[in-house]
């Protein structure tokens, strides 16, 4: 039987959505433009210049939708998922939670917080990874739903999911899906993914550019104009995962990556090392230690900071993928170890 090979351009899509998910973190928590939102106020001082501003909203408006993108890809290869890949991924997180956020917490002499950490489901760092769980669970349900039913009822499914997500939410802050970052919110993504894989919506590489880049600049403007109006909390709505825009933008981006066809094995052995990369970024090693850095170096690097966060953020990157190499014999073990157990109980 010929062996499936993965397509290498959705394998550097997601590498390339987890270096615009850095940068994102590193524009929001480490040059602190989350002081615009009020429940984040106090965490990171601002230090923008009046010339560094509309670069920042800009900037962080074109890496924002990497989320959305992200689900969009599970979505549109649909997640077919098993015990193994489900334990693989609780162990993974549990290893990285013990590594990079409970020994930490347990230094700083702050013993319940290093416990209730890996309460993966209840105390978790990492919300996105948490939510990608529930959607393992839920994925059949969806799949079966698009193999199913006809064009006609998944425009009243999809239309009904947006009018919940955009009008709702975004506009009116509805609970059920008030800024995006829901389970709510995976759901949509996934099943907009999936419609774009049954029916085969594509654009030409000029329009996916166009369709990605034109909402974000748009986004980032808009935000920065909020902004120096004084209406920083309407400002932080912009960047909002359900902001229509963004959604948008992350469907340009996507389109843009199915236009290109490329086989690469180094890409895709880097890019299995994805979950990998989010959960060390999401860390208390950047949140205590990188974000702190480049918040203290915004001060005396003018410009350089571009490309001190970009640089940064590679290194991360390759970090994140040197640690997982250990991490993986390790988890393997264990997941080994798990399923032969389980599979007395059978």
């Amino acid at each position: 039987m010929k062996a499936i090979t993965r397509n290498s351009s959705f394998e550097l899509l997601r590498l390339i959505l987890m270096l615009m998910i850095i940068i994102h973190h590193s524009i929001v928590f480490g040059m602190g433009l989350s002081g615009l939102g009020l429940q984040f106020d106090g965490q990171f001082p601002m230090h923008f210049n009046h010339a560094e501003q509309p670069v920042a909203t800009i900037l962080n408006c074109l890496c924002i939708c990497a989320v959305n993108c992200f689900i969009l890809i599970s979505g549109y290869f649909g997640i077919k998922p098993s015990l193994k890949k489900f334990l693989t991924l609780v162990v993974c997180i549990i290893l990285y939670t013990l590594f990079f956020n409970t020994i930490f917490l347990a230094a700083e002499g702050n013993y319940r917080r290093a416990v209730s950490s890996l309460m993966i489901f209840s105390h978790t760092y990492y919300w996105f990874v948490t939510y990608y769980l529930y959607l393992m669970i839920f994925a059949p349900a969806l799949n079966h739903i698009f193999e199913r039913f006809n064009r006609n009822y998944l425009y009243i499914i999809m239309g009904t999911m947006l009018f919940i997500s955009c009008y709702l939410g975004f506009i009116w802050g509805e609970s059920t899906n008030t800024s995006g970052y829901t389970f709510f919110q995976f759901i949509l993504m996934y099943c907009i993914g999936r419609y774009i894989k049954k029916y085969g919506i594509s654009f030409s590489r000029n329009k996916a550019i166009a369709l990605y880049a034109i909402p974000a600049i748009l986004t980032g403007l808009t935000m920065y104009l909020l902004w120096m109006s004084g209406k920083n909390e309407l400002a932080w709505r912009m960047t909002y995962y359900n902001n229509p825009l963004i959604i948008i933008s992350s469907i340009g981006l996507f389109t843009f990556f199915s236009t290109i066809k490329l086989n690469n094995n180094l890409i895709n052995r880097l890019a299995s090392s994805t979950f990998a990369i989010y959960l060390v970024q999401s860390s208390l090693l950047c949140s205590d230690v990188y974000y702190p850095f480049i918040n203290n170096l915004q001060t005396t690097s003018g410009y350089w900071i571009w490309a001190i966060i970009i640089i940064s953020s590679l290194v991360i990157i390759a970090f994140s993928i040197l640690i997982d190499q250990i991490q993986k014999p390790i988890n393997n073990l264990i997941v080994t170890y798990a399923l032969k157990h389980l599979n007395k109980w059978k």
